[in-house]
């Protein structure tokens, strides 16, 4: 992930304090902070490689009746329940009948795929248009029997490539895949609901490790009155999803709730699209009906939210679109909660990096109602966010070593607008007590403020008091005038001021945020490093 030298690489607020960019409202500095940076997260442990194209076994073709892939998995294994190393491949457009998966032992496995040579290769997301060159399985469409796929917790080494998987009716379906078994790849797969069909989830995995998800195109999962989510983990290990369309109502993704008796560890979330199509918006932020609503109430809440994990990497993806509805609308929720005072539950270890954030009520919510063991050494690294309505930031209760640096939040200015929302600010603190928050790095940022810019702990001699660990280094809040002076931080009473394009969020000629930073960069994102994130490169 990072490295202690990367993180330590910015300049003192010393240096930041020495000259004010031009058009800033002047600051003094208030109480001498204590300048302690945030400890940086370490990285997840990577799930086990995808297996090579050739395994060792046999190629079989798989036959068009409805059984033939369950007779077909079930004689892949070895009398001792061992892989025999062979790959089934799937007529084109031929449709299964759901199917569970053996018990297996050792470390081999077992790859079922498409045989249709326009499959695109591997690196390339699928879409539903490659659906004609998939094997389908459907479930029987039965109320309570709703699953196209059963992983049981004795069977592991399963690849699956170019499948889709729905269901032939209406009827609600709880998940489409149960995974409870370990080492399981899917690839370059088509996973959905139908559009007038409530689906809670397409993946429920619950113990299970060593989990890949590649290429594929997961959606229309959506629910009235209940969550609903693409991947739902809990207490999982190892555990990896990249360059995969997700569409889900409630949380796009989630990792654990409260049911979970340990945390995720070791998760890995890369270049995916997280989207939520506008159709399920109801109203827009001045309260008027959207003229495209489908008029379905599905639960809508996050893009992506954890309730507990230890070491997620969540880097390069793309999240599009969330609003105000079930919850306050923020795209990323870190929600540590629990009312057991049990400290084997954690969170820690948290990499937000170069992620990209369209058309959001909010930004991010970190928050915990659980004192004896806060979440802790979270970073919030290169992000930038775009059509950010309401809020940028809000730290709750009580969290240690929190790093935010180098962000960019531009704001639709929601000031006049009925949206009901409060507060609408850049960064809010609701801390339970003074001195709960145990160093907090914020540096080199450009946020803007849709009404407040940072409330209520909003001074030097009220952050002394209630956040003295901290590190304020050139941060830039634009959108509300007459601010108190406050040490790191400078503000400017519009975007235009600032000269930051609210389209794009990039810095235009002239702007005193250029080469701004205590580290001699830009204030805010950095366009180059998101972008390669964003493409794998």
């Amino acid at each position: 992930m990072l490295t202690r030298r990367e993180f330590l690489a910015a300049g003192s607020v010393a240096a930041a304090l020495a000259a004010t960019p031009s058009g800033a409202i002047a600051q003094t500095p208030g109480r001498q902070q204590r300048v302690r940076d945030a400890v940086p997260p370490t990285s997840p442990t990577p799930v086990i490689g995808r297996p090579l194209d050739n395994l060792g076994g046999t190629t079989v073709n798989v036959g068009s009746n409805p059984g033939d892939l369950q007779t077909a998995i079930s004689a892949a294994i070895n009398a001792d329940g061992t892989h025999k190393g062979n790959t089934l491949v799937c007529p084109p457009g031929v449709t299964y009948k759901a199917v569970t998966l053996p018990r297996t032992t050792g470390a081999g496995w077992t790859c079922i795929r498409s045989g249709s040579a326009s499959l695109p290769p591997a690196g390339t997301r699928v879409t539903p248009s490659d659906a004609g060159a998939m094997f389908k399985i459907q479930s029987s469409g039965a109320i309570n029997d709703a699953r196209i796929m059963f992983v049981p917790n004795t069977t592991s080494g399963w690849r699956f490539i170019g499948m889709e998987g729905s269901n032939p009716n209406d009827n609600f379906t709880y998940a489409l895949i149960e995974i409870l078994g370990h080492r399981m790849s899917f690839e370059r797969c088509y996973l959905h609901a139908r559009p007038t069909q409530q689906m809670r989830r397409a993946i429920f995995a619950l113990l299970a490790q060593d989990l890949q998800f590649w290429d594929s195109w997961i959606s229309e999962c959506k629910e009235v009155g209940s969550d609903s989510q693409t991947i739902f983990t809990r207490t999982c290990q190892r555990v990896h999803i990249e360059n995969c369309e997700l569409q889900a109502a409630s949380e796009n993704i989630l990792i654990d709730d409260q049911g979970s008796g340990l945390p995720s560890q070791d998760v890995t979330v890369k270049r995916n699209h997280l989207f939520k199509p506008l159709t399920w918006r109801q109203y827009r932020p001045d309260k008027s009906t959207n003229p495209t609503w489908d008029g379905k109430n599905w639960n809508i809440k996050n893009l992506f939210e954890i309730k507990w994990c230890q070491r997620l990497l969540f880097e390069g993806n793309i999240c599009e679109n969330n609003w105000q509805a079930s919850q306050d609308g923020s795209a990323f929720l870190l929600n540590a909660n629990n009312n057991k005072a049990d400290l084997t539950i954690v969170c820690e270890d948290i990499m937000f990096r170069h992620n990209t954030v369209i058309n959001s009520t909010a930004f991010m919510s970190l928050s915990t109602n659980w004192a004896p063991n806060p979440p802790r050494r979270i970073a919030v690294l290169n992000n930038l966010a775009i059509g950010i309505v309401a809020r940028g930031f809000m730290l709750l209760h009580r969290l240690e070593d929190v790093w935010i640096e180098h962000n960019t939040i531009v704001p639709v200015d929601a000031i006049g607008l009925p949206i009901d929302f409060s507060p609408r600010c850049a960064l809010y603190f609701g801390l339970d007590s003074p001195g709960y928050f145990s160093r907090l790095t914020l540096k080199h940022n450009i946020v803007g403020a849709s009404e407040y810019s940072l409330i209520p702990h909003n001074t030097d001699a009220t952050l002394d008091q209630w956040v003295p660990d901290r590190s304020f280094v050139s941060n830039a809040i634009f959108g509300k005038t007459g601010q108190p002076a406050m040490t790191g931080v400078s503000y400017y009473p519009s975007a235009a001021a600032a000269r930051i394009n609210t389209t794009t969020g990039i810095l235009t000629a002239g702007s005193p945020l250029i080469k701004a930073a205590g580290d001699g960069t830009d204030l805010g994102v950095n366009f180059t490093q998101l972008k390669a994130a964003q493409s794998g490169s």
